[in-house]
């Protein structure tokens, strides 16, 4: 019941729940207002679990207006290539029809900045729908948001092998055919379309990439037979979470191998990012490491590295 003003509400609620910044000064202020326990700039806990007790039930809606507007410049129809959404205090209200959007693949869309926004894990369940249906993104930028490690393998869910039962196991070789018989046919009408003048009127759109997933075979326990594993490609290639509330280094290590190959995953000022550098500081030295985006260009020929590649110095 103890008054608490502002700079003690906020270390109080560091120490004992790890949550800090913009946001515990907001709530602060609101619980302060004409709505709740007034008292001149001083706000109690037992304000702050009424206030939660009393709150309604807040559910992601498809049609939210403010999503609904953001949405539209991640439609197919929009010719940008690159949108930045910075510090627009986008939840994960906003996050609904945002990612419905980017289920449609609008493959033109190569670049989504969302950084310093109110995005938390279940924010990360919207948006790691929207990858798993849409991998033509090459960025998508969440630092300093409200993500944990739970949202961090959220976020990665997409890009890790998902076992295969024996009954798909055909159904899925069938589709990687498919995707390979794409391959030779758009690499065919490419060079077709190299010898014919071409249209300068207006920028070209990017087309659908093709992609090709891999299935892994393994060898079953004991007695049991073969086990299969769908991995599906994607053309990512940078995932900022830098600024998050992200704190285990052992999650991180058990993300690693299983991101796209050759893709960065920022986690600069993380608490995960301190200890890792701690367990491996050869993760700190990257003065001599390739450039971390370069959008619209083919990844790197030579044998990328397995997994994610690891940004964790913060300078």
């Amino acid at each position: 019941d103890a008054k608490l003003q502002a700079p003690d509400f906020h270390v109080l609620l560091f120490e004992k729940l790890g949550v800090n910044g913009q946001q515990v000064l907001e709530v602060f202020e609101v619980l302060d207002g004409p709505d709740y326990d007034a008292d001149g700039g001083e706000v109690s806990l037992e304000v702050l679990k009424d206030a939660l007790q009393g709150l309604p039930d807040l559910s992601p809606k498809e049609d939210d207006p403010l999503g609904v507007s953001f949405a539209g410049f991640l439609e197919p129809k929009c010719v940008l290539e690159c949108v930045s959404f910075r510090a627009c205090g986008i939840s994960r209200f906003e996050l609904g029809p945002m990612s419905a959007a980017l289920c449609k693949c609008p493959w033109q869309l190569r670049a989504l900045n969302l950084w310093d926004n109110r995005i938390c894990d279940a924010g990360a369940e919207f948006l790691a729908m929207a990858l798993d249906e849409y991998r033509g993104l090459e960025f998508l930028g969440l630092g300093r948001n409200r993500i944990t490690d739970r949202g961090l393998q959220t976020l990665c869910r997409p890009y890790r092998p998902q076992q295969v039962e024996e009954a798909d196991v055909q159904a899925a070789r069938d589709c990687i055919a498919k995707q390979e018989a794409a391959i030779k046919a758009a690499a065919a009408a490419k060079e077709k379309a190299q010898g014919q003048a071409q249209s300068e009127e207006g920028r070209q759109r990017r087309n659908p990439v093709s992609l090709l997933d891999e299935l892994e075979e393994r060898p079953g326990v004991g007695e049991e037979g073969p086990v299969f594993f769908l991995r599906k490609m994607s053309e990512l290639r940078c995932l900022d979470l830098s600024d998050n509330p992200i704190r285990s280094a052992d999650v991180v290590e058990a993300l690693q191998p299983f991101g796209p190959h050759g893709a960065d995953l920022l986690l600069r000022c993380t608490a995960a990012a301190a200890e890792l550098g701690l367990r491996r500081p050869e993760l700190l030295k990257e003065k001599e490491r390739k450039p971390l985006l370069n959008l619209g260009h083919a990844k790197d020929a030579s044998t990328p590295p397995e997994g994610w590649l690891l940004r964790l110095n913060p300078f």
